[in-house]
Order: C-alpha cells, then sequence, then structure tokens
C-alpha cells in the first residue's frame, strides 16, 4: 500500500513473500518512496528459505511414502493464500501422475477459494488463463467434503486439505484424533507455527494430547513441516530495501520476534535509518515521536431490533453470521446477569470481558478446555473477573442475558460455529423459558468443576 501524504511518500509492504503460485511477485524499486514499513518474520541471517522446487518435492515424496504404508496425509493450511498454494502443487503433480490417491478439501479454505473465483484478474498470468477456461480449484481432482465421518473412516489413502494452519481448531482437529495415533498416517504442516499453538506444540515434541472428550490420543503418525511461507526470508528482505534506487529516509521494521527484529535492524541500518516500531508509540513522518499508550477500539456491531414474538427461530450458514451478530447482541444488552454454557474460544470474549467490566455477574460453563482456543478464552475470562466451571457431561449450548432473552442453539461460541457449519437455534424473550434455563445452568453450575490451566 503506498500513500501520498504532505510529507513525503509512504509504502507498507505487509506480507512480501514472492514463493506463491497465484499472485505475481511482489513490485520492486517503486520510485520515490521517502518511508518505509516492512515486516521481519524471517528477519535473522539464518532465516533462508530453501529454492521452492525442493520443497514442493518434499510435499509429493511425502505423500507418496505415506501411501506406499496406505496411510492418510493431513495438510493444514490457513484459507487465504497458503491454501490455494497447496492445492495448485497438488494439482501440478495428481496431472504428472505422481498423485493417484482422492484429495478432499474443506473448511474456510472453501470460502477463501470464491474470493479467488470473484478476482482472477489479481493473478499472475498463468493462474489467469486457467481461470478463463475454469476455476483450478474446482476442478473435479478436487472433492468437497459432505461427511467427514465417512471421510475420517475411508478404507482407501486420500488427502485432506483443510483449516486451520496451525491446528488452533476447525475441522483439521476431527482428523487428527483419529489420525494421529496411527503410525502409517502424516501429518505436513506447511506454514510458520506460533509459539502455544497446538501445531507448534506438536512440532515441538507433543506426542499425546487430550481430545474434547478427555481421552488421552497418542501421536504416533508421521509429522513434517515444510515452509512454504508468505514471508520474505532474510535475504530478500535485505534485497527489497537494497533495490531502490534512493533508499528510503526511514525504514520502520514490524511483525517480528525480537532477535529478528534485532539481526534486520543490524543489516538495514547500514543501507539507511532504521528503526524497530514499537505498537506503543506515535511516529511523525517529520521526525518527532510521541511515546504515548494507544488504546485499540474494538468493531461497534449494528444494534438488531427486538424480537418480534416470543419465540423466534435462527439459523447461520458459512455465508453468513447471523447466529454470531445475534450472541453478540444478546452479551452486549446484558445489565446484570450472563449465562453461558457450551464451547468457547477467544473469539468473541472481548464482549464478554465488557459485560463483565460493567459489573455485571458473568459465569460460563465450558464442556472442555482442552483445545488452544478453549484455553485461551478459559484464562482470559478467569483473569478478568468472570466466574468459569467444566462439566464434561455437559452438551447444552445457550445463552442467558438476564431475565430478558436467551437463546439455545446448536451453535458453540466458536469461529467454527459462526463462519464454517450449518447451525439453528431458537431466541426467545419468554419468562417461564428463561426462569427454566436459569434454573437449569444453576442444576449443571453445582455439578461443575473449577477449571485450571497452566500458565
Amino acid at each position: 500500500m503506498c500513500l501520498d501524504t504532505p510529507h513525503g511518500r509512504l509504502l507498507y509492504t505487509g506480507d512480501i513473500g514472492s514463493d506463491v503460485k497465484t499472485l505475481n511477485p511482489v513490485k520492486k524499486r517503486i520510485p520515490g518512496v521517502d518511508y518505509l514499513i516492512i515486516e521481519s518474520t524471517y528477519g535473522m541471517k539464518s532465516d533462508i528459505h530453501p529454492p521452492m522446487e525442493g520443497r514442493e518435492k518434499d510435499l509429493i515424496q511425502i505423500i507418496k511414502e505415506t501411501r506406499k504404508k496406505r496411510g492418510n496425509v493431513l495438510i493444514p493450511v490457513f484459507a487465504l493464500g497458503r491454501g490455494q498454494d497447496i492445492m495448485m502443487i497438488l494439482k501440478e503433480a495428481k496431472e504428472k501422475g505422481l498423485l493417484p490417491q482422492p484429495i478432499y478439501v474443506e473448511g474456510m479454505l472453501l470460502k477463501a477459494n470464491d474470493i479467488y473465483d470473484n478476482y482472477p484478474e489479481w493473478m499472475n498470468k498463468k493462474m489467469f488463463n486457467l481461470f478463463k477456461k475454469e476455476s483450478p480449484f474446482n476442478s473435479n481432482m478436487f472433492r468437497e467434503v459432505w461427511n467427514r465421518k465417512k471421510i475420517i473412516q475411508s478404507k482407501e489413502p486420500i488427502i485432506v486439505v483443510t483449516t486451520a494452519g496451525m491446528m488452533s481448531g476447525g475441522p483439521v482437529i476431527d482428523y487428527f484424533k483419529s489420525w494421529a495415533p496411527d503410525e502409517k498416517n502424516s501429518l505436513i504442516l506447511v506454514g510458520y507455527q506460533v509459539e502455544e499453538t497446538f501445531g507448534r506444540q506438536i512440532l515441538d515434541g507433543l506426542r499425546e494430547f487430550k481430545d474434547e472428550d478427555g481421552d488421552m490420543k497418542k501421536i504416533n503418525c508421521r509429522v513434517d513441516w515444510i515452509e512454504f511461507s508468505a514471508h520474505a526470508d532474510h535475504p530478500a528482505l535485505v534485497d527489497y530495501v537494497s533495490s531502490f534506487d534512493e533508499p528510503p529516509k526511514k525504514v520502520f521494521l514490524n511483525h517480528g520476534d525480537p532477535k529478528k527484529l534485532e539481526e534486520l535492524w543490524e543489516e538495514i541500518d547500514k543501507i539507511t535509518e532504521c528503526i524497530v516500531a514499537d505498537p506503543k508509540v506515535y511516529y511523525t513522518l517529520d521526525g518527532e515521536t510521541l511515546q504515548e499508550e494507544i488504546s485499540s477500539q474494538k468493531v461497534i456491531y449494528e444494534k438488531l431490533p427486538p424480537l418480534d414474538s416470543a419465540f423466534q427461530i435462527i439459523f447461520t450458514t458459512p455465508q453468513d453470521k447471523i447466529i454470531k451478530d445475534r450472541s453478540i447482541n444478546l452479551i452486549e444488552n446484558t445489565q446484570n446477569e450472563l449465562l453461558i454454557a457450551g464451547y468457547l474460544d477467544d473469539s468473541i470474549v472481548s464482549f464478554i470481558i465488557d459485560v463483565v467490566k460493567r459489573g455485571a455477574k458473568v459465569r460460563a460453563i465450558f464442556r472442555h478446555i482442552t483445545r488452544p482456543g478453549n484455553k485461551k478464552a478459559f484464562k482470559i475470562l478467569k483473569k478478568n473477573g468472570a466466574e468459569v466451571r467444566v462439566n464434561r457431561e455437559s452438551h447444552a449450548r445457550f445463552i442467558v442475558s438476564d431475565n430478558r432473552e436467551a437463546m439455545i442453539s446448536s451453535a458453540d461460541l466458536t469461529r467454527d460455529s459462526f463462519y464454517d457449519h450449518f447451525e439453528a437455534g431458537i431466541l426467545t424473550g419468554d419468562k417461564e423459558t428463561i426462569k427454566k434455563l436459569r434454573e437449569f445452568f444453576y442444576k449443571m453450575w453445582d455439578q461443575s468443576a473449577e477449571g485450571y490451566v497452566k500458565d
């Protein structure tokens, strides 16, 4: 993104990795740039990506070796960018006859593919020409999952490409818990794994985990990491800054671990003035810096109309967010007491914390706190004053806001339910129904345990 300001031209790169199969290479040597903001994800001198061709061969080789053992391959991907790159690599290999087994795709990846379908002119020439005929992501080489349980139990070796890329939730968890104990299967991680995510824990040597039912599962499957990154490596970042005909007056580094920021700063500061950007500092382009706490601003959701009847049925699909909006509306309108039962991750906990800060009583019953998203939500709520408990036998999903309104639905308060699933539920303002729900909640509450998550 390039902005012309009264103080000069400002360029913000975002992620500038060039190892993508769908888009044009990053544009270099943009003229007249005075100030540059650039990422530093792979800023250390030792951060050097191996050649793309070698990584693709490694991916295909692992899949072939797994098939020889009659095992399944699970590839967690980020829905936008990485998922499409992996699909194109698999498509090309299948066209060459290297991959005879079926390839299934699922999760947010399918919705992201639609975005590519809508904007083919943004892609490189090869991809654009493919889209003139048909979206390559709609090829019959890829099969959409309609019955996940049936696919998981497949007796023939298969490949599944699905979200989430760091295994923090999504369909990938269902596949992994079933396939992880079998040493014939393979898990191939293809993206960066942030600290404390499930994917990172597995890479760091985790060899058993609790599933959502509290059962211990062994990780006996093969685990590989092949970095197909959207981020440039150290040499490419330095080269990008060096490529300007005239270096920017200042370069600001962001999006990196401290050591990576430090090593990249050492190199770029030899070219021009370089600053490791502090998120709590305002930087003005005329040189002055203002040390000041910057408060984040939360998205304000439009208030939804009141119910037009005592009971109102609601639905949500992967194409909308009706139940998410209704859940947030229920939470935000709470004055005195908010009761929640079901699965929660950190997707909307900020709204729940706001209710606590207003002085309302908040109580939540988690079915489990075994997944990273559940653990994070549990810790955040507990730390901020909400009362939280765990009940493995609870399969109920509902929200009660004061004595005013309640929602009973199939949906969890998680990203999966909000964005990946078809869900249905009932909103009610019926006082007698709300009274019974509150009584039922407190019956569960009395039989629930105090949960504990290690820091």
